[in-house]
């Protein structure tokens, strides 16, 4: 094979030989903090833990779309973080916030295409 003949292919596999269909990268999914629902008719808000993913609920302190799990991840322990340090400077709302907090424990980062969020 002669020098520009392997220049031409080497060109041409580069280019994608200029026919098809552009490649284009897949869209990675969004990412949502979602928290269970609460079990009805309690004094205090109480996760139910049991519930199928299907039913669980955007958190309403977060209702951001995020571009990775990382940061949801990251936004989901802010989250956490500030309704812990929230009582440390009013002791007598302690008993009070204790529940909100314990339903950001339970929170979880899920992605916008879990097919566990569809209903059965």
């Amino acid at each position: 094979m002669k020098p520009r003949h392997a220049g031409a292919i080497a060109l041409m596999l580069l280019t994608g030989c200029g026919t098809g269909l552009p490649v284009i990268a897949p869209e990675l999914p969004e990412w949502k903090i979602m928290q269970p629902p609460q079990i009805e008719g309690r004094p205090h808000p109480t996760p139910d833990e049991t519930a199928p993913r299907s039913k669980w609920i955007v958190a309403p302190a977060d209702t951001h779309n995020y571009p990775t799990q990382n940061r949801c991840e990251q936004a989901l322990e802010y989250l956490r973080e500030r309704a812990r340090q929230y009582p440390a400077g009013f002791p007598q709302l302690a008993k009070l916030s204790a529940p909100y907090s314990n339903l950001y424990d339970k929170s979880r980062c899920v992605s916008i295409d879990d097919p566990n969020l569809k209903s059965n």
